[in-house]
């Protein structure tokens, strides 16, 4: 098999995390989430759940830096990670996936994960992505995070089942 783990970046409520959960399930690969990395932390040290991924850059290092680790190692692994495929761009024996969808789909499908209102969602995931972002090309210093170029295949995830796009994906992982 050419790749060894697969990586799912994409924006707030792209399918990176759904997506990757059934690929996890179905392949039986290891998983590792870094929005469920930074939630349990913040759960843990009672700091907002709100901005759990933006806490401070030394946790965001660390985070990318075991995510790094990951991506050498000889196990399988279905990581999902904003810059999971920015950090494995040159990595050959990474499948590497960004899902898209549309801004009116995403805000839907956080109001509805979140119970609030579609204005309040709209308002969540600019403020966050805005300083998820902004943190990123400081650490960084690079704002190439989602470039095309850096992955093996673009989903928009509008109109596709999570289904599909995982179909899709083993089809590809495994020929």
């Amino acid at each position: 098999m050419k790749y060894r783990h697969i990586t799912l970046s994409g924006n707030i409520c792209s399918g990176k995390s759904t997506v990757a959960q059934l690929l996890h399930k179905k392949l039986g690969w290891k998983f590792y989430s870094t929005g469920k990395y930074f939630r349990e932390k913040a759960k843990k040290e009672g700091l907002s759940l709100y901005f759990a991924e933006e806490q401070n850059d030394a946790e965001t290092r660390i985070a990318d830096d075991y995510v790094a680790s990951l991506l050498k190692n000889k196990e399988h692994y279905v990581i999902d990670a904003w810059l999971g495929g920015y950090l494995a761009r040159n990595m050959d024996h990474v499948y590497r996936l960004y899902l898209a969808a549309q801004e009116e789909t995403r805000i839907y499908r956080y109001s509805q994960r979140e119970g609030i209102s579609d204005q309040k969602a709209a308002k969540q995931i600019h403020e966050r992505e805005r300083f998820l972002l902004s943190k990123l090309r400081a650490i960084y210093k690079t704002d190439d995070f989602f470039n095309s170029k850096h992955y093996n295949r673009v989903f928009e995830t509008d109109n596709l089942p999570p289904e599909v796009i995982v179909d899709e994906i083993i089809k590809a992982v495994q020929s």
